[in-house]
């Protein structure tokens, strides 16, 4: 145990913890690993028992900012709506969920982007996690005879390519002074109705 009275998994957590709130103070250029051990009292050496190098670290707070929107969107999954009405709330959601980080967290969002592997691993477990909650609902809605297609995988599918301008990071930048729910609305409605 660090001298902190922390565990060790204890100072990686506080580690994570401080440079998120150092990089939406300072942007992430300018945090530095021997500032966030001396915010927890501990030797800039004992954080590279958890992180290589600024960037490890960098991609950990990453990784728990994407993390955070699975856990609202995996409740949705669980209600006991009727499945259309989930599928569309997942959704928007999905992009409420997006947008908000656009607007209230710019510093992280130009961190994650500022990685260099386009294919990161937390990455792609988010996206994996996305599609099976999703999929869940779409399952359901199959199972209630409200979508014809009975191929959940291909729905779901469907459903996120169709939404992807809703949902992606890029997109809900570009388009973030303008109220594009009305129309994403819209644009579940009509797929759903042709499913």
């Amino acid at each position: 145990m660090p001298r902190t009275g922390l565990t060790t998994e204890e100072v990686k957590e506080k580690a994570i913890q401080a440079a998120e709130r150092k990089i939406r103070k300072l942007g992430f250029e300018k945090f530095r690993l021997l500032d966030i051990a001396k915010e927890l009292g501990v030797a800039h050496t004992s954080l590279y028992n958890h992180f290589s190098d600024k960037s490890a670290l960098l991609e950990a707070v990453c990784e728990k900012w994407v993390h955070s929107m699975d856990i609202p969107l995996g409740e949705i999954a669980q209600h006991d709506k009727t499945p259309k009405k989930l599928i569309e709330e997942w959704l928007l959601t999905l992009h409420r969920l997006k947008r908000e980080k656009v607007l209230k967290d710019s510093e992280l969002l130009r961190a994650f982007y500022s990685g260099t592997k386009a294919k990161r691993p937390f990455v792609l477990a988010h996206i994996k996690v996305l599609e099976e909650q999703l999929q869940s609902i779409v399952q359901k809605s199959i199972d209630a005879a409200e979508i014809r297609e009975k191929n959940a995988g291909k729905v779901t599918q469907i459903l996120l390519d169709a939404t992807l301008s809703y949902t992606h990071f890029q997109f809900v930048s570009e388009f973030i002074k303008v109220d594009r729910e009305p129309a994403l609305k819209n644009l579940i409605k009509v797929i759903l109705n042709g499913l």
